[in-house]
């Protein structure tokens, strides 16, 4: 895992990339699912060169590059539940954006 660019946590690339938040990229890697340059990684606190190094997931195949992040504000109609989906089926903020002609 060698390279010429900035190196960054292996865990952390991955929740930039929208793979999972920082906690579940950690899971991922311990529990063997992640593979930078064809090797199988599970110890923490690897780093990686984004730029020259191949990162792959288990089941999803190569992560390929930091995902542009977005914030939103808004006042939230009472009533509405603040997640990307309901399992008891009540409006979400993302109900009310997509009304919006707003999409994920």
């Amino acid at each position: 895992m060698s390279g010429t660019g900035r190196k960054v946590r292996l865990h952390v690339w991955l929740a930039r990339c929208g793979v999972a938040s920082r906690r579940g990229a950690e899971r991922l890697v311990r529990e063997g699912k992640v593979r930078v340059n064809d090797e199988t990684v599970t110890r923490m606190g690897v780093k990686i060169d984004p730029a020259s190094d191949r990162v792959s997931l288990e089941g999803f195949g190569p992560v390929l590059q930091e995902q542009e992040k977005l914030v939103l504000a808004m006042h939230k109609p009472r009533g509405v539940v603040t997640t990307a989906h309901d399992p008891e089926g009540r409006k979400t903020v993302f109900d009310v954006l997509a009304s919006t002609g707003w999409s994920e």
